[in-house]
């Protein structure tokens, strides 16, 4: 999808109603196309939580293994939200050998899913952060981790950005996870909306 469709698709969102205005009519995402797009659970605990900054870096260290870099004295934190894509990469990137402790694999195993949560379904305005507020979340036993409800804060969390960024008032709008469920089909469905909204085709 093209910055131009982007732009055109936020200029027409409306955040009173959480819909686009298209001169089809009205369209939305819902939580069936959440659903659909990425296999997400919409039902289920939700997705909430207390979550506290200080020690996130210990607290990456005692789930993975590794601790994130500490900021140079006297120097401003760029990272005070989590760590970098590449810097999750680095460590993670290369799945472990066959013979990998059953430990080790559940580090790797977490270490994609925090890359998943925080990077593709609830990215940040950077871009390439990780962020640290998902670790309390997916350090859980993997049956409480599947039993949230996934789609709907995602589809929440969809919502919320569209409206910072329709606005232009959000200083952490993100379009990343816009992008994503343009990408994956929504986009193509609103532009193939006939003159009553349904899809054609």
């Amino acid at each position: 999808m093209d910055n131009a469709a982007l732009t055109a698709l936020i200029d027409r969102w409306r955040p009173e109603t959480h819909t686009f205005h298209l001169p089809a009519g009205e369209m939305t995402i819902t939580l069936q196309d959440v659903a659909m797009l990425f296999g997400l659970r919409i039902d289920g605990r939700a997705v909430t939580g207390s979550i506290c900054p200080n020690g996130w870096r210990d607290r990456v260290e005692l789930l993975f293994g590794v601790h994130p870099p500490e900021p140079p004295e006297d120097t401003k934190d760029k990272k005070p939200t989590g760590v970098t894509s590449a810097w999750l990469s680095d460590h993670f990137g290369t799945p472990p050998p066959a013979h990998a402790p059953e430990g080790v694999v559940a580090r790797f195993a977490r270490a994609w899913l925090w890359q998943l949560v925080a990077g593709f379904l609830f990215p940040d305005s950077s871009g390439n952060t990780i962020s640290w507020m998902w670790i309390e979340l997916i350090g859980q036993e993997w049956d409480n981790i599947d039993s949230f409800s996934w789609g709907n804060a995602a589809l929440g969390w969809l919502y919320r950005q569209m409206c910072d960024a329709c606005r232009r008032s959000g200083d952490n709008a993100s379009l990343g996870v816009v992008l994503t469920f343009c990408n994956c089909g929504c986009g193509s469905a609103f532009l193939l909306a006939g003159p009553r909204g349904i899809v054609l085709g």
